[in-house]
């Protein structure tokens, strides 16, 4: 049985410019012009493409969906992780296709902000997270400072939510952004990673066929922390930890018989969203497939096979999921070693000779 490993880094593409409106209108008379109101568009540097509805597989986030944004005013002073998202708390902002600074109005989301006037004491900071509607994956801890992410990662990939961070915008003032309409640029990265498992057989023979019952990845780890962090000197950073409770994923549990073409988790369906993680010895692709040939009876045979021990085309070996990769890896089955006969006999016993007179 050979196996090939194809390996694709996507680093998250424009997840949609999502131009938000934020506001929060006090009773008093004071008036502020339409170009002061305070908005958001949202950037991610490339997108991947699944199954699930929050799932961004383009440019642009997915309409209907909603992304949380946190703000935090710095006052005169830098952004600090002791600081509470005290002017926007987890505000949810519905995305409807606003992803440019002109469609900003598209998106939706109440109550709405407005920049301070006094901009040498009130610059603000904001970052969000996507997707709000997650199915339970994803909790949010943001008290102070950026927070944490809870993360929970079900097996079934239908049910797997994607899941992006965006850089803090830090020292944000409407001057800054006048030339933009007053409008916060937010740019969003994937933080989780997307696994595809394809089979195929390079082998074929008229006369015999490959059947492959099942493909079962053991013990990929589902639960885990994600911790956004900011300083002035790297940016904008995101580290994961804690990662545990082992799940198995069914790629393939009904009888498909291999050809040329690659099988397994190839449908949009049945791409895997999964927590970045190092690779255990105990992470392991385990086949069950049957070999039938012509006049004989089939033979069932099972296969394990460590990931971490698989290398890509450039011949590196891949021990660890990251953040933003995209690995396709892809295993063919072969027919396995053709019997083959070689004949020969035994020679005749020694000569003996019988001579017997007849008198």
């Amino acid at each position: 049985m050979h196996f090939k490993i194809m390996r694709k880094s996507v680093f998250i593409a424009a997840a949609a410019a999502a131009v938000l409106a934020l506001g929060a209108c006090s009773h008093n008379e004071v008036t502020t012009s339409e170009e002061h109101e305070f908005s958001f568009t949202t950037y991610a540097p490339k997108a991947l493409s699944r199954a699930d509805a929050s799932y961004v597989g383009g440019a642009n986030l997915v309409k209907g969906q909603n992304f949380v944004v946190y703000g935090y005013n710095q006052k005169a002073g830098d952004f600090s992780e002791t600081l509470a998202p005290n002017f926007i708390n987890g505000m949810p902002v519905l995305y409807n296709g606003g992803n440019t600074v002109d469609n900003a109005g598209l998106n939706t989301y109440s109550p709405k902000r407005y920049w301070p006037y006094d901009e040498a004491n009130n610059k603000l900071a904001f970052y969000a997270y996507y997707p709000k509607e997650n199915g339970g994956e994803i909790t949010p801890n943001v008290t102070a400072g950026l927070g944490t992410y809870s993360v929970k990662v079900p097996a079934d990939p239908a049910s797997q939510s994607d899941f992006l961070v965006s850089d803090l915008k830090v020292d944000q003032v409407y001057s800054k952004t006048k030339d933009k309409k007053g409008v916060v640029e937010l740019l969003f990265r994937h933080q989780l990673a997307k696994i595809l498992f394809l089979v195929k057989t390079d082998e074929m023979d008229e006369n015999s066929s490959i059947t492959l019952n099942s493909l079962t990845i053991k013990n990929v780890l589902s639960e885990g922390t994600l911790t956004p962090s900011y300083s002035t000197e790297r940016g904008s950073a995101t580290a994961w930890s804690g990662q545990s409770a082992p799940v198995d994923l069914n790629v393939i549990s009904s009888d498909t018989v291999l050809t040329s073409s690659a099988v397994g988790s190839i449908e949009s369906t049945s791409y895997f969203i999964l927590l970045p993680q190092v690779l255990s010895d105990n992470l392991t692709a385990d086949f069950v497939f049957t070999i039938s040939s012509e006049g004989a009876g089939p033979i069932v045979n099972k296969a394990s096979i460590k990931l971490n021990e698989l290398s890509d085309d450039d011949g590196n070996l891949i021990v660890e999921w990251h953040k933003n990769n995209f690995i396709v890896y892809t295993f063919s089955i072969s027919l396995g070693h053709e019997i083959k006969f070689a004949a020969t006999s035994i020679p005749w016993d020694e000569e003996k000779d019988v001579v017997y007179p007849i008198n």
